[in-house]
């Protein structure tokens, strides 16, 4: 089964994915950094993902005074190559065929070249990353392991801290996009007849390779 049946794609799809830390470890993500949203299937066509990537002004402010060190750009790559692994054992499932390493490598590229802002996106994940930093530091200085019961109550008051977060800017159904300087507030979703559709909303991307701009079309 060739990659183009396997799973549609569209050509001016922007594909966001960023990346956070999961709590628990699996038999593919031993370090887990999990991808978010997983789209594998810009990957199985070498065609490009837009890596959102946090606020790295506010962040170093809070580990500073959170006294952490954190790696962005082991993390960042740990991130990728969970979402690589997961996206070579979904296509050896689904095609009995090994993903093609030259695929791989036209994905990163041509994903690295991309460049836009979506200020919500980048608000989002600064949020997810400041929550676990604090979470983590909050247990280290307790001297607090994952057997200890107020380990799990802290987890617990994290998790929720993400959940509230998250459920309130899906019902404002609002976020904040950039087009050429100007920033506007968009929409997730609209409503008819009680069925939710997403909204396609085109914003404007550089490529920092061919130093072009054009608009994509994306579901965020």
């Amino acid at each position: 089964m060739s990659s183009n049946k396997l799973m549609k794609t569209y050509k001016s799809d922007l594909a966001p994915v960023g990346f956070y830390f999961d709590i628990f470890t699996s038999e593919i993500f031993r370090i887990p950094v999990m991808p978010i949203p997983m789209r594998i299937d810009r990957l199985f066509k070498g065609e490009s993902t837009f890596f959102i990537l946090p606020d790295m002004i506010k962040l170093n402010l809070l580990i500073n005074e959170l006294d952490l060190v954190l790696n962005m750009k082991s993390f960042l790559l740990t991130g990728i190559n969970n979402l690589i692994n997961f996206a070579k054992n979904k296509y050896k499932e689904k095609t009995f065929l090994t993903l093609k390493p030259e695929t791989i490598t036209r994905w990163f590229e041509k994903s690295i070249e991309l460049k836009t802002n979506i200020p919500s996106l980048t608000d989002d994940f600064t949020f997810l990353f400041s929550e676990f930093l604090k979470f983590y530091a909050y247990c280290e200085n307790q001297g607090i392991d994952s057997k200890n019961e107020e380990y799990h109550s802290e987890l617990i008051k994290y998790c929720e801290n993400v959940f509230v977060y998250f459920k309130e800017r899906i019902e404002q159904n609002k976020f904040e996009i950039e087009n050429k300087n100007i920033k506007r507030i968009a929409q997730f979703y609209k409503e008819k007849k009680d069925q939710y559709y997403p909204e396609i909303v085109s914003v404007e991307v550089n490529n920092l390779k061919g130093k072009k701009k054009k608009r994509i079309l994306s579901r965020i």
